[in-house]
Order: structure tokens, then C-alpha cells, then sequence
């Protein structure tokens, strides 16, 4: 009897970290770039992107997207969701090749929001 009650308690802490993980690396990463990829298009800029990479960011514990433009080379961007178990508000940030931030300029960084 108590070998059974142990049994059914180590099912149940693997079916909670089963789904735990499940959650941390599938629905979230699904989630967040869906909701990148809505605020992408609301935006009109879905035909200008070269190349996106979903990134999981081991220090904050989330995803993040990281697109380039094929109207703006060198220019990285990184989308980023707000925090919480359902992404609300998407954020960007843009990046020059020398790794350094950089701000919307007419000849830079068009894609940022003001």
C-alpha cells in the first residue's frame, strides 16, 4: 500500500514537469512568435523580411525573434514579448553590425516603432 501511494505520487510530479516543460518549450515559443508575427503584419512589413529566427533566451527565459530586412542590411532587429504566460505587447529593438543600439532615423532603423 505504501509502495503504491509513492508510485502514484512520482507519476503525478512527472506528469506536472511534463507538462511544465511542454508548456516552456512549445506552447510559449508557438505563442510568442505568433504574436510577433500578428504585430509583423499589422505593421505591413511581412513581404520585406530576408530572414527571422526564433531565440530563447536562457538568462530571462523567454523567446524572442530576430529579423532581418531585406531593405536593411546589417540592421538586426529583435521582437520581443512583455512577460507573463500570455504575450501581450510586442516590443523591438534594432541592433548595427557593431552590435550597438541603435534609434529610427530616416536612413536607419525604420522598422522601430515610436
Amino acid at each position: 500500500m505504501r509502495n503504491k501511494k509513492g508510485v502514484i505520487i512520482i507519476g503525478i510530479l512527472i506528469l506536472i514537469g511534463g507538462g511544465f516543460l511542454t508548456y516552456k518549450f512549445y506552447f510559449q515559443k508557438e505563442m510568442t512568435q505568433k504574436e510577433i508575427m500578428d504585430h509583423i503584419e499589422e505593421k505591413g512589413y511581412t513581404d520585406q523580411i530576408e530572414t527571422k529566427k526564433m531565440v530563447y533566451d536562457s538568462k530571462k527565459g523567454t523567446y524572442y525573434m530576430v529579423v532581418y530586412y531585406k531593405d536593411e542590411k546589417g540592421i538586426r532587429y529583435e521582437y520581443f514579448c512583455n512577460g507573463g504566460l500570455i504575450p501581450a505587447k510586442v516590443f523591438v529593438l534594432a541592433y548595427d553590425q557593431t552590435n550597438r543600439g541603435i534609434t529610427k532615423r530616416k536612413d536607419k532603423g525604420k522598422y522601430l516603432e515610436e
